[in-house]
């Protein structure tokens, strides 16, 4: 089952450390990344930007430790 392995965003104390945005899926081995979608909201609630983990932009890479596929967006 797929899991948000990690989640960075802006707010006054991560602005300050340098660090970018990004968000990371974690699916395990068999599980097809064209199920899955990113949803970004607005601040009112609606739906902004959705993006595919098989969208360009999304990079990827086996966690050695247990064979998970982590997607990371930007």
């Amino acid at each position: 089952m797929a899991r948000i392995s990690e989640l960075h965003y802006s707010n006054a104390y991560a602005s300050g450390d340098g660090g970018a945005e990004f968000v990371e899926v974690a699916l395990q081995p068999g599980e097809d990344p064209a199920d899955y979608v990113i949803s970004l909201y607005n601040n009112d609630g609606t739906v902004g930007d959705e993006i595919r983990l098989t969208d360009v932009g999304v990079t990827s890479q086996v966690d050695p430790d247990n064979n998970e596929i982590i997607y990371r967006l930007d």
